[in-house]
């Protein structure tokens, strides 16, 4: 799923932001989804705050008297990975913003072919993105990209005959089976049960005792049977 999240106080400049998104990204087949807003509020940091994957923001550097640039600070912040594209009239403070810490992909000027501009910006966003390591699904002709690092573990409900990739902000359910899956993922996941692959960078505590992984996140999962006990625990020792 790629997120964009985009700001800016001007009606007509939203709607062509998110008709270039659009433009792009149903003729990528990715899942994806836009979050707008006219102001820095409450719902814009509520949103901010919320973990995502793949997130790319759009930000006016001046909206309601709040900096974007003090904005895009505290998203690297929270994601060093997110993509930030700047979107402004203030074209002459494009230097300060580039020489800022907070690692903008680019800006760009409001006064002149703002949407080709942008759409360059976008695909270069993805081609970002598409870098990083992830499970790449796809359900009903919808491309999904997981990042890693974000699943926790993934399991098998031999019910549906689904495999469940639990990450910590949504739950995936595909129609592949575990070992398919494992094919795709890093030295990091290993078979915890026949039925689950966990992330083993994510796991801070294994009680083998009670059966239990605890992540870094405080949640725990009770799914470890003796045939996996002794290569989870060589992970641990190695790392």
């Amino acid at each position: 799923m790629i997120n964009f999240i985009i700001c800016d106080n001007n009606k007509h400049i939203l709607e062509n932001v998110t008709n270039t998104i659009n433009k792009i990204m149903i003729g990528s087949n990715l899942a994806y989804k836009t979050y707008l807003f006219s102001e820095y509020n409450n719902a814009f940091e509520k949103e901010l705050k919320r973990k995502k994957s793949n997130s790319v923001y759009i930000l006016d550097i001046h909206v309601n008297q709040i900096s974007g640039i003090d904005i895009a600070r505290k998203i690297r912040k929270k994601d060093q990975n997110a993509i930030i594209i700047f979107l402004s009239q203030y074209h002459h403070l494009a230097e300060l913003i580039i020489t800022e810490e907070i690692m903008p992909l680019t800006f760009i000027s409001k006064y002149k072919n703002y949407q080709v501009k942008l759409q360059k910006a976008i695909n270069t966003a993805l081609s970002i993105l598409n870098a990083h390591k992830h499970l790449k699904l796809q359900e009903k002709g919808i491309h999904y990209q997981i990042p890693l690092k974000d699943i926790m573990y993934i399991t098998h409900d031999s019910v549906d005959r689904k495999s469940i990739v639990i990450t910590d902000y949504t739950v995936f359910r595909i129609n592949r089976s575990l070992s398919e899956i494992f094919e795709q993922l890093g030295p990091e996941f290993k078979y915890s049960h026949r039925a689950c692959i966990v992330n083993m960078e994510r796991v801070i505590k294994l009680d083998m005792k009670n059966k239990l992984i605890v992540f870094d996140n405080g949640k725990t999962l009770d799914l470890i049977s003796n045939n996996h006990k002794k290569e989870l625990r060589e992970y641990v020792s190695n790392y």
